[in-house]
């Protein structure tokens, strides 16, 4: 609870700078704009500045910064061609294969490409906020007691900017915290909060995105330890990624019926805003639901059997299925509010690990049913852990 009230303190504070109420359009493009304007009108600290974290680029003087070229957010040319590149990560979080493609045609003698970023993050070369607002400080207060109006107005502008963004430094900190109780769905206060200061995406992502990696990190452990899976092969078995869609973020958990991905048959566990769902991806599933539904190959799957605790909500269309187009048919689970953390995340990978192991030991019976249905022995039953359910595992 704690944190959740530092959280509103810090949207509180947001409210009330001018500055942050007018990036409220366009953050990224805000922050990238105010950072390319503070450059220009301080070329010789910046040079200084990435002198001292390039040594071996010999900056002496700089030429030029320019906005969005070539897609990327903030450009700096200093002499004899070198170049400092900013991505700028404000409002979405890295994506490492964006990075990487930047990367591929720099002159690396010459050019580097920065990630500037709120998060704390492992690509290489990293800057975050919080050392940049460090550094703009301290131009910043040599302007405190200049007499000029001009320069008097560039320091409360960069005052409001540094004190804003420092709000959303901290937000960005707390957020990173483990949560003990289910709290960010978007019907909750403070989703709402984040809402009111159009920070709920960020907000979203980086919730799910925590999911994502707890959970894949038990289940990337489990099949090394456990089923002996090396690293390389886990994709053949299970897929994980998360995103934001529709106004609210989600972690899907995919299992390839066949083992290869690319093939569009498979199970899906999707965590989205409060719901659970448990999908099934197939070119006839759709028209085939009503036997899907009756045999006990897919019972298990999809009659939540496994759950009984008031920390979740069946719905009542429970004994129907919902779909997606004409592939995808699903039912789902409501998570309630201040649901534990920890029991959700162990239903999560208990109902992935479950799936895993049928799908790898059952994946005839399941590839043919979906293919002609009246092919399927019926006594073959979707097992729990509780069951005779070995974890004999074939790449």
């Amino acid at each position: 609870m704690n944190n959740e009230i530092e959280l509103q303190r810090e949207i509180e504070s947001l409210k009330k700078s001018p500055l942050f109420n007018l990036s409220l359009a366009s953050k990224e493009l805000f922050h990238s704009n105010f950072l390319a304007w503070f450059i220009e009108n301080n070329r010789e600290e910046t040079v200084q500045f990435f002198r001292d974290k390039f040594p071996h680029f010999q900056l002496r003087e700089l030429t030029g910064v320019d906005r969005e070229k070539k897609h990327i957010d903030i450009t700096i040319d200093f002499n004899d061609g070198y170049k400092i590149l900013i991505e700028n990560k404000v409002k979405s979080l890295p994506i490492k294969s964006q990075l990487d493609g930047y990367c591929a045609n720099l002159n690396r003698d010459r050019e580097v490409l920065i990630l500037l970023s709120l998060y704390p993050d492992e690509y290489k070369p990293f800057l975050s906020y919080g050392e940049v607002l460090n550094w703009m400080e301290g131009i910043n207060k040599q302007l405190a007691n200049s007499e000029l109006e001009e320069l008097k107005r560039d320091f409360y502008i960069t005052k409001d900017y540094i004190d804003f963004t420092r709000n959303l430094l901290a937000i960005s900190r707390l957020l990173m915290q483990n949560d003990s109780i289910f709290n960010f769905h978007s019907r909750s206060d403070l989703y709402r909060e984040f809402y009111s200061v159009r920070l709920h995406d960020i907000f979203h992502k980086i919730k799910y995105k925590g999911i994502n990696e707890l959970v894949s990190k038990i289940i990337s452990k489990w099949l090394v330890e456990e089923l002996g899976v090396p690293q390389e092969d886990h994709y053949k078995l299970y897929s994980p990624y998360d995103y934001f869609s529709r106004g609210t973020a989600a972690v899907n958990f995919n299992i390839p019926i066949n083992g290869d991905p690319k093939f569009r048959k498979y199970f899906e566990i999707q965590f989205q805003d409060n719901m659970l769902r448990f999908m099934l991806f197939s070119n006839k599933c759709v028209s085939r639901q009503n036997d899907i539904h009756s045999i006990e190959l897919f019972k298990g799957y999809f009659g939540f059997s496994q759950i009984s605790s008031p920390l979740f909500t069946i719905p009542n269309m429970a004994n129907n299925f919902n779909k997606y187009g004409d592939y995808i048919i699903y039912k789902y689970l409501l998570v309630n509010e201040n649901c534990c953390m920890d029991e959700l995340i162990h239903v999560i990978v208990d109902f992935i690990q479950q799936t895993i192991l049928n799908v790898n030991q059952k994946q005839q019976a399941i590839d043919e049913f979906l293919d002609a249905p009246q092919t399927t022995n019926d006594n073959l039953s979707w097992s729990t852990f509780s069951d005779s359910c070995t974890s004999n595992v074939v790449i």
